[in-house]
């Protein structure tokens, strides 16, 4: 994992990104909400490694590159400590964490965690507030229908708020991201018009909630084959993407081996570097 972090931040990319899950079932029941079949695109038995502890590992062995969470399910975990785990993160990685976070899918996790999967999304709500304020302020208390505790301190804090995108392409997603998010991070919208419209909708609660609609960001997580072939492909749908104003793409790849994925790196490095060059007639 450190050895392609570092590959990664050889190559020129900006970011690496990890994804969160805690427990799996035994048995597969949920239904995924990104894939046309309902299936989980990974095996139940992969392993997932604690997304906080592995870019903790990727920070002390990286020196720059930017380091995502995408997405943090948030409601599966205790609000204060989540929030000190990254804290700390931030803390010791200065300027280079971004949380995304979401409410998450496989209700037999919430399940195990003895976590609300009925109000996660209120939950999540009322998480990111919590978070930008404990973050935030050297005194903060915090009263919500599903979370309160009195004013504390938790030091040390980052000299800055980590931003925080919001994950999801739900109605509820959507109403989160314009009202608390400093990002839409949208996730398995393939098409464009559809990524035009959300985004149009995240702006609009943006500004019913009297935030500056310009204000909040635009990122996208799109999948992508582990083969230097298909990087060519990825040109038009980057370009599709920058035309539409997002700021900011998440790579995801399928792999089976870190070799695969160290030469997809290398080349999608080589590749964006291709993109930045000014084109001349």
């Amino acid at each position: 994992m450190l050895d392609l972090a570092r590959e990664a931040e050889d190559s020129g990319l900006s970011s690496v990104w990890v994804s969160d899950h805690v427990v799996f079932p035994s048995v597969e029941s949920s239904r995924y909400p990104y894939s046309a079949d309902g299936k989980f695109p990974v095996e139940y038995s992969t392993p997932f490694i604690e997304m906080v502890v592995l870019l903790a590992m990727v920070a002390g062995g990286t020196e720059s590159v930017k380091l995502g969470t995408s997405v943090l399910v948030m409601p599966l975990r205790n609000t204060l400590l989540t929030t000190k785990q990254l804290g700390s993160l931030a803390f010791l990685a200065p300027s280079r964490l971004i949380i995304a976070v979401g409410t998450g899918w496989l209700k037999e996790e919430f399940e195990l965690l003895d976590a609300d999967f009925a109000h996660r999304g209120q939950l999540l709500d009322e998480q990111v507030q919590a978070l930008r304020g404990l973050l935030g302020e050297s005194d903060f208390g915090f009263s919500g229908k599903r979370l309160g505790f009195p004013a504390l301190k938790m030091e040390p804090r980052p000299t800055e708020v980590p931003p925080i995108w919001i994950g999801g392409t739900s109605p509820p997603a959507i109403r989160r991201a314009g009202r608390l998010g400093d990002a839409w991070h949208a996730i398995a919208v393939r098409d464009t018009a559809q990524l035009v419209q959300l985004m149009n909708d995240v702006r609009a609660h943006a500004t019913k909630a009297g935030r500056s609609p310009e204000g909040v960001g635009f990122t996208v997580r799109i999948g992508a084959r582990a083969e230097r072939d298909y990087l060519e492909k990825l040109r038009s749908r980057l370009a599709e993407l920058s035309n539409i104003g997002c700021c900011h793409v998440v790579i995801d790849p399928v792999y089976t081996a870190s070799r695969e994925a160290a030469v997809f790196c290398r080349g999608l490095g080589e590749f964006v570097q291709d993109l930045e060059q000014p084109q001349h007639d």
